[in-house]
């Protein structure tokens, strides 16, 4: 030790924190540290859906039409909150039939342990915002979204589905 200096443990509850221009409500750092993780752990995020060609009835919307049997598996523990839909055709009739399956498979059907969240038709329609939900998911539990044929099959579909961690 250098003379004149002294050694000092601060812990980081002891040391203040200015939340003045963050948006913070913590006054110290350790609840500065707890108030951000908690922050990141409930951000919003974005599993994107596509399919390159005509839908066809009873098809699987996954994150590719080139992998028809790859299940969309949810990454952690999350409520799925809105799904936006786009496509190809303004003449566009479907419903989408929304699952929660607790263990992702290949099959797109959805069998005896899926459970059906929500119908959602569309009716000559380019785009469609479905908002609203509060389906709560597991990590590594699979979103399956069916197509059902109802008239005018989309095409070139993007579907976002907007998750909300917990």
């Amino acid at each position: 030790m250098i003379p004149g200096y002294f050694t000092r443990t601060q812990q980081a509850n002891q040391t203040p924190f200015d939340n003045t221009s963050n948006g913070f409500l913590a006054t110290d750092t350790q609840s500065a540290i707890e108030e951000a993780a908690n922050s990141a752990a409930a951000q919003r995020f974005t599993i994107a859906l596509e399919n390159n060609s005509s839908l066809s009835n009873n098809q699987r919307v996954g994150s590719s039409a080139l992998l028809p049997n790859t299940p969309i598996v949810i990454p952690k523990d999350s409520v799925l909150k809105e799904i936006t839909f786009a496509n190809d055709s303004a003449n566009a009739d479907a419903r989408f039939d929304i699952y929660r399956r607790p263990t992702p498979l290949s099959s797109a059907t959805p069998g005896g342990t899926a459970t059906l969240l929500q119908q959602w038709t569309i009716t000559n329609s380019l785009t469609g915002v479905l908002s609203g939900m509060s389906h709560a998911f597991t990590a590594g539990q699979e979103l399956l979204i069916i197509f059902i044929d109802t008239g005018d099959n989309p095409s070139d579909v993007s579907m976002n589905c907007f998750f909300q961690g917990e």
